[in-house]
């Protein structure tokens, strides 16, 4: 469904004249930010890549549509998450190191590193992000397109909320019901195609 059809579609479930367009806009604002806030869904995976730096790089910006991290990588190799106090005390140990990075922690929208990564190196960062933004009435997004039914009931229970409709609570219960269905069904993409591997998070040394 495009943005327009969206609309058109929530205001005959809500069935108010009172609700224009723009409110209308709003409750469907409201409900996409709570359903990506609860739900992981595949097509919300991204991935940012780090690559070509002529010098050392002790932090960098990630992309301020982050909603989780869900790995970090340097030079192919998993970095531990640790707090920023923590690699703090390691940098004041043992000094300023350049290399191959084995940790990572993240400050708002800056993650440091420790070692440093080395110029020439690269740090692949993989997330959950936000859906991406609809700019007019013609346009769809991940969200629009794949669960359009979790969408409008979500934004129904917004709007049933404000207007104190007699359904708000029975919008909100399909809601949470879609949200469940549709979280479960992306689980399953990661248990088909044979069992997953269980391998230790550190090799022995």
């Amino acid at each position: 469904m495009t943005l327009g059809e969206l609309r058109t579609r929530f205001k005959a479930l809500l069935n108010r004249s009172d609700c224009t367009n723009t409110l209308a806009t709003s409750f469907l604002e409201q409900g996409l930010a709570r359903v990506q806030r609860v739900a992981r869904f595949p097509n919300m995976e991204r991935v940012h890549y780090l690559t070509g730096q002529t010098t050392a790089v002790e932090s960098f910006l990630i992309p301020d549509d982050v909603l989780q991290i869900i790995d970090v990588f340097g030079n192919s190799a998993p970095l531990e998450h640790i707090s920023f106090r923590q690699l703090m005390d390691l940098k004041s140990r043992y000094g300023t190191q350049v290399g191959a990075p084995q940790y990572y922690a993240r400050v708002g929208a800056s993650m440091f590193l420790f070692p440093a990564l080395e110029a020439g190196g690269e740090v692949v960062v993989t997330y959950y992000g936000e859906f991406s933004p609809l700019t007019s009435d013609d346009a769809t997004n991940e969200a629009s397109t794949s669960i359009p039914d979790v969408w409008l009931y979500a934004a129904l229970g917004f709007a049933g909320d404000y207007f104190k409709h007699d359904r708000a609570q029975a919008w909100n219960d399909i809601a949470n019901q879609l949200l469940t269905e549709a979280q479960d069904s992306a689980n399953q993409l990661d248990m088909t195609g044979g069992s997953l591997a269980v391998v230790p998070v550190h090799e022995d040394y």
